[in-house]
């Protein structure tokens, strides 16, 4: 069955922000906040698909009473919330620039032919709200032999100061104006008249540019919050040395972390405006430790002072008295078929206990859901009760399972059926294949496509090739499912008015092979297209509802 084939490892989708369960207090990844839309959206059209799916196998119901039995089963009936293993991370303080306010450019040009260019710097103060500051040459001539003079207006029109650069002054002196910000003129003349002009706000914060190189000047400024410089020097992750040259940038610095033994992935989330390092290996033994800067690089990007945020080993692995959901469990022996399996709360961990289910020859198949949220046993003969004991350890309560006696269940063979309901299948298959379309048909407004929803698409396509087991596809198209994956400009699951007739009469006169198709039934390979889907459909949406959670912090290569 394709869930046992794919993996889907969703957290290769995920970008460098998460979410705290508030009833597990487990980190969860969280898709980026731009991508929400997109993930929305594909929650409505999933949602339209286990709808139509769903309408499909209630439609095609038992006319005869041939029983046909299968396994006892039973699963948590709620959510078990058992946390995944998570690991050590840590993040800049805050933004790496947080000043509030911002001006642009650094490094303005001068609207006629002076060649002396202007250099800005400083922290605009916000006196003068937001708009443009004008610089204008009332005095004109060569920096260094003549004596010049500059006017500063405010957005308002108000002048804001006059400046003399006598030509005495050196040529990097710097020039304090009133509200915080400094202007540096540089050798060559200015032309009287001549203007720059500055944007300043007081209501957008200054934003560091992560790929400029820290000895960066005028437009090349990486813009790192003001006093604040890296220089050449060292500091170390984990004892590991990463060294910090002046011609670095931030993401520079970032990648050779990444390049290092220091077993730390370090990634700048422009979202948050921060620096995630994150241990490379999930589980409470993880570290991320920084220390012996002698370059400025971790004061700049706030990350001194950083608290690591330790890693947690997934909870399935944990020591059940360690475990929340497993404090009120008792040591002892329950019972599965007669047959007694030991549990140890203090030595053993629910992955030990099921590991013990499923070697004790009880005829029971135990089974932990990888995502944590529920266990099932299943009875290993089709025509048997299952009977589980709790022998008042309390076991199966903290699973959500009430121990009990499990009859198989029935099912009836499906012979047999009306065109009426024939009708009632197509419809839904056509509802079906509204869904599917819609998740691989364009976006609004002609967006591409999120790294998130890319992997939907690549998952759902092989989930629906592998749902109908070897040459389903060409059988599918037989009856009117016409897949085409990849083909440019048209759907990828066709189903107009020829389709809906020939599926009508497959159903009607090839009722056992449109069932294989839907259902799987008759053959050794696919699970079938409802039911397969159906079933897969709990990850999908899960991964969705996980990648929808509210913000935290947890970064690409988290796994």
């Amino acid at each position: 069955m394709w869930i046992g084939s794919v993996s889907l490892n969703w957290n290769m989708y995920l970008s460098p922000v998460g979410r705290t369960d508030a009833s597990t207090g487990v980190s969860q990844p969280v898709a980026p906040i731009d991508q929400q839309a997109q993930l929305r959206f594909a929650g409505q059209e999933l949602s339209k698909l286990r709808r139509a799916l769903t309408d499909i196998e209630d439609s095609w119901r038992p006319v005869s009473l041939d029983p046909e039995y299968r396994s006892a089963t039973v699963r948590s009936t709620g959510d078990l919330g058992l946390g995944v293993a998570t690991a050590a991370y840590l993040d800049s303080t805050e933004e790496i620039n947080a000043t509030p306010t911002s001006f642009s450019p650094f490094g303005p040009d001068w609207d006629q032919a002076s060649t002396a260019e202007a250099t800005i710097d400083g922290v605009y103060d916000g006196s003068a709200g937001s708009g443009t500051l004008t610089f204008t040459v009332t005095k004109g001539g060569v920096h260094g032999e003549d004596a010049i003079k500059i006017t500063i207006d405010n957005p308002d029109g108000s002048t804001l100061q006059e400046i003399t650069v006598a030509k005495n002054h050196p040529l990097d002196r710097e020039y304090a104006l009133d509200n915080g910000l400094i202007f540096t003129l540089g050798a060559g003349e200015v032309v009287k008249n001549d203007t720059f002009e500055v944007e300043i706000s007081d209501t957008v914060g200054s934003v560091a540019d992560v790929d400029q190189s820290f000895d960066g000047i005028r437009n090349d400024n990486p813009n790192l919050e003001y006093g604040l410089a890296v220089t050449a020097g060292s500091f170390t992750v984990n004892g590991t040395i990463i060294d910090v040259a002046t011609d670095d940038s931030v993401n520079s610095v970032l990648d050779r972390i990444n390049e290092s033994d220091a077993g730390v992935t370090a990634v700048y989330n422009a979202g948050t405006e921060r620096i995630t390092l994150a241990y490379d290996t999930v589980g409470a033994e993880g570290s991320v430790v920084l220390a012996d800067d002698t370059s400025g690089f971790l004061e700049a990007t706030k990350l001194t002072g950083a608290v690591m945020v330790a890693g947690q080993d997934q909870d399935t692995d944990r020591l059940l008295s360690d475990v929340d959901r497993f404090s009120d469990v008792d040591s002892g022996n329950i019972t599965i078929n007669g047959v007694d399996i030991a549990i140890d709360v203090d030595a053993d961990s629910l992955q030990d206990v099921i590991d013990r289910i499923n070697d004790a020859d009880a005829g029971v198949t135990a089974n932990i859901d990888p995502t944590g949220r529920f266990v099932s046993f299943t009875s290993d003969d089709a025509d048997t009760e299952m009977i589980l004991d709790d022998n008042d350890l309390g076991f199966f309560p903290a699973l959500e399972i009430t121990p009990a006696s499990y009859d198989p269940n029935v099912t009836f063979d499906r012979r047999g059926m009306t065109r009426h309901r024939a009708n009632l299948i197509t419809k839904a298959m056509e509802e079906a294949s509204q869904a599917i379309n819609a998740l691989f048909g364009p976006l609004a407004g002609g967006e591409s496509p999120g790294t998130f929803l890319a992997g939907l698409r690549t998952q759902l396509s092989q989930a629906i090739g592998d749902a109908f087991g070897d040459g389903g596809l060409d059988r599918a198209d037989r009856f009117g499912l016409d897949f085409q994956f990849g083909a440019a400009n048209s759907p990828v699951f066709s189903f107009s008015g020829k389709q809906h007739s020939e599926l009508i009469t497959g159903i009607l006169r090839n009722r056992g092979e449109v069932e294989q198709l839907f259902f799987g039934r008759g053959t050794s390979s696919g699970g079938g297209f409802v039911d397969s889907l159906l079933e897969n459909l709990d990850l999908f949406e899960t991964s969705l509802e996980n990648a929808l959670g509210s913000t935290g912090r947890l970064i690409d290569t988290y796994a």
